[in-house]
């Protein structure tokens, strides 16, 4: 399924996409919204300024049964019920914000990253109350872009300062700082992380580095050639692959979070993907928003689509012929088009979606 600008989704500068109750939520930072649709494509909708206080959100995180938008151009951070869409409440910039970039939640608490006044700052997720601010001067934080969390450990990716500085999660104490042509951290602006590893993208020199999260080590840096990682703005993982959203050539690469190896680079028009620039994973799916193209591509990864693709005539994947990740034709939220199921490595005959 690819969902264009419908006028009940209203896409406009989609940035940043999150999963929560059955529904995808993207953050839209030209058009200053909030959209939300089913992931079957159904109840499209959208929130918008004034009522929301929404102005220019590029991150989006879910939790504790709500979504929280940072709004980079507000200085603030809208709370939206992630059930029914009502706004819960607003953080503004009194509260210690300074253009926030990015979000985390872990255990009842809302961690924002403040790119502009070089801080990371701690919230409850459930009263939106100020914790505590942290500043660049002890914790070294250098263009805080990106976090993730690990180990019980809040993870702060430096862009300006290729660096990370590693947070205890609970109590904010400083762990320790990752730095070095070991690391090979070059304007780190993206990160995901599972129970062992944090992957990290680079924007300067179009890579991702590896970093062990149980010991801060460096385990690899993947990039070259083959893998196109070109301005790596968004990663997930799914089924035991890491995701890359490549902005600069309108791709997304597939690696084995296992191995570090190429699975395959999906691009090309049956993508429809322009300027990707976020990503997540939902219901063995891969959910990729495009910044100009004003949509959504939904990519079904091998193992899904050999058991979810709906077979042509007197074709299909067979044992000896596995299916590639599937993009869905382009439709509108009324009728979501076609399918199109890709088995080795030609377009087969597309199935038509009920409409």
């Amino acid at each position: 399924m690819i969902v264009d600008s419908a006028p009940a989704l209203r896409l406009h500068g989609p940035t940043a996409i999150a999963a929560s109750a059955g529904y995808l939520w993207i953050a839209n930072s030209s058009g200053h919204s909030v959209a939300r649709i089913g992931w079957r494509g159904h109840h499209p909708a959208a929130w918008s300024a004034p009522d929301y206080r929404l102005f220019g959100p590029v991150a989006i995180v879910a939790g504790g049964g709500n979504l929280f938008v940072a709004n980079m151009l507000g200085n603030s951070i809208t709370i939206i019920n992630a059930r029914d869409g009502n706004l819960v409440s607003t953080i503004t910039s009194r509260t210690g914000l300074g253009v926030p970039r990015a979000l985390a939640i872990y255990r009842g608490r809302l961690w924002v990253a403040n790119s502009a006044s070089n801080t990371v700052a701690e919230f409850s997720a459930a009263t939106g109350a100020l914790i505590t601010v942290r500043s660049a001067r002890r914790f070294g934080f250098d263009d805080p872009y990106a976090l993730a969390v690990s180990q019980g450990r809040l993870w702060v990716a430096n862009a300006a300062g290729d660096s990370v500085t590693v947070l205890d999660a609970l109590s904010g104490a400083l762990v320790m700082r990752l730095s070095g042509r070991r690391y090979g951290l070059a304007q780190p602006i993206c990160e995901v992380a599972d129970r062992t590893s944090l992957w990290i993208g680079n924007g300067a020199d179009d890579s991702v580095s590896q970093i062990s999260t149980v010991t801060g080590r460096p385990i690899r840096i993947i990039g070259g050639p083959a893998d196109r990682i070109a301005n790596p703005v968004a990663m997930t993982l799914a089924d035991g692959s890491l995701w890359i959203a490549n902005a600069r050539n309108d791709s997304v690469t597939q690696i084995g979070a296992a191995s570090g190896t190429l699975v395959r680079v999906l691009a090309g028009r049956r993508y429809h993907l322009a300027d990707p620039s976020g990503i997540t994973a939902y219901r063995h799916r891969i959910w990729v928003t495009s910044l100009t193209g004003n949509s959504i591509t939904e990519i079904i990864p091998a193992a899904s689509a050999s058991a979810t693709a709906p077979a042509s005539p007197g074709a299909g994947p067979t044992a000896s012929t596995p299916a590639t990740p599937a993009a869905l034709a382009v439709g509108t939220l009324r009728a979501l088009a076609t399918r199109a199921a890709l088995a080795g490595g030609t377009l087969r005959t597309p199935a038509t979606r009920r409409r």
